[in-house]
């Protein structure tokens, strides 16, 4: 959560028979199960002002194993809304992800609360790409437009000031690029795409530090950290050890 004292996450229960979404006190108590849809909920992801939990739920019923999961998110789910204690849910879009990445097609905020971004499919045969969903009115309007080989775009982390905007490319399993895109007043594209990492690096989860000048990311089973001022090249963090992924 924004004040660091609450973490949301998906799981299937003490019992392991259903994917919903919870919430924690760090330090304290048992988990406050949000969601208890027979449909599997994944990716919440708390609003700026820590007034809302965004997920995405799948239109079908998921068979019980996080292995399962990972393969159900392709498809069509619907994107929620809903309070951290609880309480009626709101559907504000359907989104249809065509293409089976090994990671979820991740949500994000805009800065202000009034949007986030989500992938979608932009048609049978074509990438996938990133749209910006209105809080307000639930319209989807078309952000980047990735072309073959490309398979599609997800990961999407906006900038802290709103002026751009990081994802990932993804062209194969193991083969996947970082982006950075521009960003205008409204979140709309205010040029052209600009390749951080190569596909080699097979980099995922970017996110961005707090003041906006670095980014974080998983590759190479290690965390790395990559300036976007100057010229300097991504490094490893070293204090992390091995296999961490999705930073935050």
């Amino acid at each position: 959560s924004p004040d660091g004292n609450q973490v949301a996450f998906t799981w299937n229960g003490p019992k392991q028979d259903n994917y919903d979404i919870y919430v924690q006190m760090i330090g304290s108590g048992t988990p406050l199960r949000l969601t208890t849809d027979p449909r599997g909920d994944y990716n919440p992801v708390w609003s700026p002002d820590g007034r809302w939990i965004a997920f995405l739920r799948r239109e079908s019923v998921s068979r019980n194993s996080a292995l399962n999961l990972v393969r159900d998110m392709q498809g069509r789910s619907e994107l929620r809304l809903i309070a951290p204690l609880g309480g009626p849910e709101r559907k504000l879009s359907g989104i249809n992800v065509r293409q089976a990445y090994v990671e979820p097609p991740h949500l994000a905020w805009c800065p202000d609360g009034s949007c986030l971004v989500v992938t979608d499919s932009l048609g049978e045969g074509k990438p996938d790409a990133l749209f910006v969903v209105s809080l307000e009115s639930g319209e989807k309007r078309q952000l980047t437009n990735p072309q073959p080989p490309a398979l599609g775009d997800t990961n999407p982390a906006v900038a802290p000031d709103g002026r751009s905007i990081v994802f990932c490319r993804a062209y194969s399993d193991t083969g996947r690029e970082i982006f950075r895109l521009p960003l205008r007043e409204g979140l709309t594209a205010a040029g052209d795409p600009t390749r951080l990492t190569l596909a080699a690096m097979n980099a995922s989860y970017p996110t961005w530090t707090p003041d906006g000048r670095d980014i974080l990311f998983s590759t190479k089973e290690a965390l790395w950290r990559l300036a976007l001022l100057g010229d300097h090249p991504a490094a490893t963090l070293p204090f992390v050890g091995q296999d961490g992924i999705m930073p935050v």
